[in-house]
């Protein structure tokens, strides 16, 4: 929720209203979530939240905060002999390789190239960290693997040393570090898509490189996500969407053969990690914990009590936050959409009126009718994008147009006809005819009794069609 008013002419300054709900996610019983990139050894848990890493003990018991930064930690690793944490940080506008003792203390920087560095691990050894980063390369889906040995446990000792891989984008050593399994390069879907079930052409496979014949071996992969090897005695524990949704896997390298480990439904498993026969993982914003010997997985209760300072109240200016702006047809008033909030903004009397109020959801794309006395707008208040027409003043009914689950993405851009109103109902459905040929079918309803017309168009283009009074609309 937020609150408004005119600082000058034309400039809105909003004071927002949080509770410490809104960022430290918790569930009913107050176990917090969006834990990510957890990480594991005999005596520890170590993880991110909110921009700091926290260590606790293996089953999450007894959390407490390890960094303080105010740039963002993340992918924190420990090292094989569980005294150390080298993790990603985002300090001095860069992202590099740190490292710290997992007891607390400051970070020692390992990486200062411009480019992106992102840890992986360790070696086998503990002598040097594994990290990916796109230095010196054209390819901007993927990086090659480095090691930056450390002095004394802490210390830079040298430059980092690029792998053998020419493109590599996430690995784990084995055990006796004579071998590598690692990804090549990142899923099509990882980015803010978050494409589910991608099978296009940069679907991951995990191949295994031997560090002494340079001889490549992969595990077997029919064009699905595989991710986060874990390597594990003679087996490789890892991610895979194989089945719909991502789970754990593992390939037995005595035998060649696949083995499912778990069966979740709702949540794809984002990342994963393992020490002894144990493998810790996120799903759905909680840590979760699995053992290969018991075949069994628990969810770990961890609770943080924590001061954030993105939580607590603070005055911003609007005018920062305004993702979309529609003049009135007489030019005299702007609706703006604010922070998921739609407002009217006077330009000649600098009146301000919050239209919506739903808390909680995003109003957005608001859309002036030709009168102007009219607006619609989309909202995703009852669970879904919806298409909503009333009043500019906020008050009176707001009528309720379901868009039968149309993509949010869409918008729309009528031409205005200056002497009637009108108001839309726009219905989408995709159906995949087959790998190559998808058809977009779009209904567009006029006021009632007004007809229908329909437009079929061809793949990625706008959608046109013609009102039966003539007016055209056009759909980008």
């Amino acid at each position: 929720m937020f609150f408004g008013n005119l600082a000058s002419k034309g400039t809105i300054t909003l004071i927002l209203i949080f509770f410490a709900q809104t960022f430290m996610i918790q569930t009913v019983s107050g176990q917090t979530q969006l834990l990510r990139h957890p990480d594991l050894s005999a005596t520890h848990l170590v993880f991110a939240y909110a921009g700091d890493l926290y260590v606790a003990d293996p089953m999450g018991a007894n959390p407490r905060r390890l960094t303080v930064g105010a740039a963002e930690e993340s992918h924190p690793h420990i090292s094989p002999d569980g005294t150390m944490v080298a993790f990603t940080g985002h300090y001095e506008g860069n992202t590099d390789v740190y490292v710290m003792p997992i007891t607390g203390g400051q970070p020692v920087r390992l990486s200062y190239h411009p480019g992106d560095d992102w840890v992986r691990g360790w070696s086998a050894d503990g002598s040097a960290v594994l990290f990916s980063s796109d230095r010196g390369l054209s390819y901007q889906r993927g990086g090659q693997l480095f090691e930056i040995a450390l002095t004394d446990g802490i210390e830079p000792n040298g430059l980092p040393r690029a792998l053998p891989m020419p493109i590599a984008w996430d690995g784990a050593y084995a055990p006796d570090g004579g071998q590598i399994a690692y990804q090549p390069f990142p899923s099509g879907y990882s980015g803010s898509a978050g494409w589910k079930g991608y099978r296009g052409g940069t679907t991951p496979p995990i191949w295994i490189f031997d560090t002494k014949s340079h001889e490549i071996s992969a595990i077997p992969n029919d064009g699905v996500n595989d991710s986060h090897p874990i390597w594990l005695d003679d087996s490789i524990v890892f991610v895979s969407d194989r089945d719909g949704v991502a789970n754990l896997w593992s390939y037995d390298l005595a035998d060649q053969t696949l083995r499912q480990h778990t069966y979740h439904k709702d949540w794809d498993i984002k990342s994963a990690a393992g020490y002894g026969r144990r493998i810790v993982y996120e799903l759905g914003g909680r840590l979760h914990l699995y053992d290969l010997e018991t075949k069994s997985t628990n969810a770990l209760a961890i609770e943080l009590t924590v001061d954030l300072p993105a939580a607590r109240p603070k005055w911003i200016e609007g005018k920062d936050y305004i993702a979309e702006a529609r003049l009135s047809p007489d030019g005299q008033t702007a609706l703006l959409s604010v922070r998921g909030e739609i407002i009217s903004l006077s330009v000649n009397h600098d009146e301000m009126i919050q239209i919506t109020r739903s808390s909680g959801a995003h109003d957005r794309a608001p859309l002036w009718s030709p009168d102007g006395r009219k607006l619609a707008y989309l909202s995703d208040q009852s669970g879904e994008y919806a298409l909503y027409v009333g009043a500019v003043s906020g008050l009176g009914t707001t009528t309720y147009y379901d868009l039968a689950g149309a993509p949010a993405t869409y918008r729309f851009m009528p031409l205005r006809r200056m002497d009637r109103p009108f108001y839309m109902r726009i219905i989408i459905s995709i159906s995949m005819k087959s790998a190559s040929r998808m058809a977009h079918r779009c209904a567009l309803a006029a006021m009632p009794g007004a007809g229908i017309p329909m437009a079929l168009p061809s793949r990625s283009r706008p959608i046109a069609a013609m009102w039966p009074s003539g007016g055209p609309m056009k759909l980008i």
